[in-house]
C-alpha cells in the first residue's frame, strides 16, 4: 500500500480499494466508506470515524456522513471528481443487495470502501463497473456517464495487457 499511496501524490491518481485490516485503512487511506448490509452508513477520514463511533458494533449502527461536520476532508476537497455513483442499487437475481449508495473519488484521494463479510463492498466495485446484470443509478468515471457501459468499457484497461509477451514471460513456455 506505501507504494500504492506514493503512486497516487506522484501521479495525481485516485484509488478506491476494499480492506479488513483497520491498521492498513489507517494508514494508508484519506477517506474511509463504510457499508453494512448494502447501505452507506459513514464516510469521512477514518481517525474521524473510529473517534465518533463506539467501537466497530457502534460504527455499524450509526448512519454519518464527517465530511461536513470536519470542514471536508479530502472528498469535499476541490481536486477533480473522478468516480461518482448516484443512488447505486444493485441485485442478484431478485435478491437486493446495494441500496441507493452514493460515493466519490477524487484524484489524489484514496479512499477504503469498508464493512463486515456481506456488507456490498464486492458489489459495490463490480456495480461500479457494470459487472452486474441488474443495477439502478448513475455511475460518472471522468465526467463520462457510465451507468449503462460494459464492463470492457467502463473498467480501465489492465496495465499489463499491453506489454509485449516473450517466449520466457508466456504461461504456456517450459
Amino acid at each position: 500500500m506505501a507504494l500504492t499511496k506514493q503512486l497516487v501524490i506522484d501521479r495525481g491518481m485516485a484509488v478506491l480499494f476494499t480492506e479488513h485490516s483497520m491498521d492498513v485503512v489507517f494508514a494508508y487511506a484519506d477517506r474511509m466508506i463504510v457499508l453494512a448490509r448494502g447501505r452507506l452508513i459513514a464516510q469521512g477520514k477514518p481517525l474521524e470515524i473510529r473517534d465518533h463511533t463506539e467501537g466497530a458494533g457502534g460504527l455499524f449502527r450509526q448512519r454519518q456522513d464527517l465530511r461536513e461536520e470536519s470542514g471536508g476532508g479530502g472528498a469535499m476537497s476541490s481536486h477533480e471528481l473522478l468516480l461518482e455513483a448516484k443512488a447505486l442499487c444493485a441485485w442478484y437475481g431478485a435478491a437486493q443487495i446495494l441500496y441507493d449508495v452514493d460515493l466519490d473519488v477524487r484524484r489524489g484521494e484514496v479512499v477504503a470502501l469498508m464493512g463486515r463479510n456481506g456488507a456490498g463492498k464486492s458489489t459495490t466495485l463490480k456495480a461500479l463497473i457494470g459487472m452486474l446484470a441488474k443495477r439502478r443509478g448513475a455511475v460518472r468515471f471522468l465526467g463520462h456517464d457510465i451507468s449503462k457501459s460494459e464492463p470492457h468499457v467502463a473498467a480501465p484497461p489492465r496495465p499489463w495487457a499491453s506489454c509485449p509477451r516473450t517466449a520466457a514471460s508466456s504461461p504456456t513456455s517450459a
